[in-house]
């Protein structure tokens, strides 16, 4: 799943994110954030396409 179609499914089950969209991240990836369900704080992280494995 990409990290779009994820943020999507999340929005749809009422879950807020910290931003609007994911930022950019060094790498080429894109990273976005928001809080769990017990208020921690958590991400989604796509990888750049550039990195290595």
């Amino acid at each position: 799943m990409y990290i779009d179609e994820a943020i999507a499914s999340y929005r749809e089950k009422g879950i807020t994110f910290k931003t609007e969209g994911p930022t950019p991240s060094l790498d080429g990836g894109r990273t976005i954030f928001f809080d769990g369900p017990e208020g921690e704080l958590l991400q989604f992280v796509e990888r750049g396409k550039d990195r290595k494995r």
